[in-house]
Order: structure tokens, then sequence, then C-alpha cells
């Protein structure tokens, strides 16, 4: 992705999601930050991501230790997002 040390890489997505936040939060020079969803409107190359299970949000990460996904949006429209992602149901959606 040609990100180098500005972004936290690793298989769980939960993770990135986390550092994101705290680079944010911190005001950190990184390359990527993390907005809640009524923050920010996305543009093409952002990801979008979420927790897959209930008790996590933005304010409450559980130190990046949870189960999570993103997905690479590819087109904004006024009122839609279109994103691709792939690893759900073991197909690209």
């Amino acid at each position: 992705s040609g990100a180098a040390s500005r972004f936290r890489y690793s298989t769980l997505h939960s993770v990135y999601i986390y550092q994101a936040i705290r680079d944010r939060l911190s005001g950190s020079d990184a390359g990527f930050w993390a907005y809640r969803l009524n923050e920010y409107k996305p543009v093409v190359g952002d990801l979008i991501c979420w927790a897959r299970q209930s008790d996590i949000d933005y304010d409450s990460q559980a130190s990046g230790n949870y189960r999570g996904h993103c997905d690479i949006v590819v087109a904004v429209e006024a009122d839609k997002v279109w994103v691709i992602g792939g690893n759900v149901g073991n197909s690209v959606t």
C-alpha cells in the first residue's frame, strides 16, 4: 500500500482501526485517522470500518482486540457510499 510506518499493518482490522482512532485523538501526524460516521464525508480510497461484535464503538475499542472489518470506498454519490471488500462469506462484496 506504500503507507510504510504511517499505517499499523495487521491481519486484524481492529488493530489499525484502534490505532487510527488513537492517532486522530492525539493529533499524531499519521497517515490514517479514524472518524465517527457523522464527522466526515468519505472519499474514494477511504476505509469504512466497523465492529463485528456488540459493545464496541468509536469510544469503546477494547484496546483494539475485537472482531472488526473494513471495506474500501470506491464511489461516493449524494446519498450513498459504495465500498468493496473481501473476506465476507468467503467472497468479494
